[in-house]
């Protein structure tokens, strides 16, 4: 492959994908759903959720980056089941899900703190139909990153707390790190065919 082939071809690949990571940073604490953050939109189907401090007398010292990261309810506000907050990238666009910080917002020591066995359950969309779904088991006081596995091309990805046999802790996350096949589509098409037409004319 001669040198202009090869620039060609890594423009290609560059224009293929976009990313960035969901950090909450841009939003003030106390902001409660629907909520924009680094690109994404954050619903819910209750209202107990919102923007948090990474610090506090009952909460684990832990956001791994800045001061704020996105907690909520998880069971108790509804009578043993489950809220669920949705995010989706505001262009409609598809995106993949490459990883995510999650862990306890409060401590064991609170009525919703941190209980055995409890874990944050993710389900995502495709945009060509059906669902993915990874389940991620959280470790006491410690803010975790989890490799997220399959969600390549969903279209939002609902993220859950069930509650467990002695309680309903609450989750808190952060750190989505997120790409985008780029709309993109038709960019590279177009790239790709100025590669093959340069490739042809030499």
């Amino acid at each position: 492959m001669n040198r202009s082939i090869a620039i060609c071809v890594s423009f290609v690949l560059a224009a293929g994908t976009t990313g960035g990571v969901v950090t909450f940073e841009d939003l003030t604490v106390g902001t409660h759903s629907p909520l924009v953050s680094d690109g994404f939109l954050f619903t819910a189907d209750r209202a107990e959720n919102g923007i948090f401090p990474n610090n506090g007398p009952i909460f684990f010292p832990g956001a791994t980056n800045g001061t704020h990261t996105y907690a909520w309810c998880g069971s108790e506000c509804g009578d043993g089941v489950a809220q669920r907050i949705t995010a989706s990238h505001v262009s409609g666009e598809a995106f993949n899900l490459i990883s995510l910080d999650a862990g306890n917002l409060l401590q064991r020591s609170t009525p919703l703190g941190y209980r055995d066995g409890m874990t944050i359950e993710l389900i995502g969309h495709f945009e060509a139909g059906g669902t993915v779904t990874q389940s991620l088991v959280i470790v006491e006081d410690v803010f975790t990153t989890f490799d997220i596995t399959g969600f390549v091309g969903i279209t939002e990805v609902v993220l859950f707390a069930p509650a467990t046999a002695d309680g309903n802790p609450d989750p808190v996350i952060d750190n989505l790190v997120f790409t985008i096949p780029s709309g993109g589509s038709l960019a590279v098409l177009a790239l790709s065919a100025i590669c093959v037409t340069r490739r042809r004319r030499k």
